[in-house]
């Protein structure tokens, strides 16, 4: 993949660095990476970063540097939701790890596009966008590379990346839309469980109650931070956990996992500035599970 720029009569960019950092908001590391792979080039050949500019000059950055690869491809079933030269987003099934790890050598989220990678001649790591826990499902993005990873890390750092859960809390919380703010820390004696601190670091979550049926409440969240387990932390703190959640609510004979996945995620595309919306409908065991009990009148 290009990144290409021509300077023109009305550009107020005179060097090549630039065109580097204030067009294409590429980071002084990976710009190093760029200038040590030769990958830096005006009009097609190998340049400096203070090199001056005149109109008509192309500056173009080749973001094809060889990478070390860390999943072993695996052929799966996955369903891609979109697709561009810059990012993949799949609806990521339950019960499936996002990541490999000493515990899941195969299997993961990462292999299965790791594959899809290798069908497409991809030659870069899977960088995983917004990570999903090992139960909770739906849209996960990747960057194909590096460039589109820092974009998106970029507007998640300035609240640009919208990210919205849905699921099933156990009762009606009240009131039923809020804001959850709450520091959540790794448990002292648990490298998985996560608490409430004020030692922890700052977690913002919104909700808001769409539906209720007897004992459970179909409710839309908005992250505004991305700390591990947040959704799922938040509820439980205020008496509302995610139904199934057997490690901050109740186990549920029906419901076999956390009754909760990630519907929708909306970004602006860092090379067409094009808003990118990617949504999903609830799935079929959390929509069969929430279905079972009766209806109630919410307000």
């Amino acid at each position: 993949m290009e990144l290409i720029y021509t300077k023109s009569a009305e550009s107020d960019y005179e060097t090549v660095r630039q065109v580097a950092f204030n067009h294409f908001e590429i980071s002084q590391k990976y710009l190093a990476v760029l200038k040590r792979e030769k990958a830096i080039l005006l009009n097609g050949e190998p340049t400096w970063l203070d090199r001056s500019l005149i109109c008509g000059d192309t500056v173009t950055f080749r973001l094809n540097e060889s990478e070390q690869l860390f999943e072993e491809p695996e052929k799966m079933k996955l369903a891609i939701l979109y697709e561009d030269e810059l990012f993949l987003a799949v609806n990521k099934p339950p019960f499936m790890p996002v990541h490999t790890s000493a515990r899941h050598i195969s299997g993961t989220l990462s292999n299965g596009v790791a594959a899809i990678f290798a069908e497409r001649g991809i030659k870069h790591k899977v960088r995983i966008v917004n990570r999903l826990d090992r139960n909770t499902s739906g849209v996960c993005l990747i960057a194909k590379n590096r460039y589109g990873q820092e974009c998106l890390a970029r507007q998640q750092r300035l609240g640009q990346f919208y990210k919205e859960y849905r699921g099933i809390v156990e009762g009606l919380p009240d009131p039923p839309a809020g804001t959850v703010c709450a520091a959540i820390a790794r448990a002292n004696d648990d490298t998985i469980r996560r608490v409430i601190s004020k030692s922890g670091k700052e977690s913002v979550t919104d909700y808001r109650v769409v539906s209720h049926r007897e004992e459970f409440s179909d409710t839309i969240f908005v992250l505004h931070t991305g700390r591990t387990h947040q959704i799922r932390v938040h509820m439980a703190s205020i008496g509302h956990p995610i139904a199934g959640d057997e490690l901050y609510g109740n186990v549920h004979h029906i419901m076999l996992r956390q009754a909760l996945y990630c519907s929708c995620l909306r970004f602006t595309h860092p090379l067409t500035a094009e808003n990118i919306e990617i949504c999903i409908p609830m799935p079929n065991d959390i929509q069969k599970f929430y279905s079972s009990f009766k209806e109630l009148q919410l307000f």
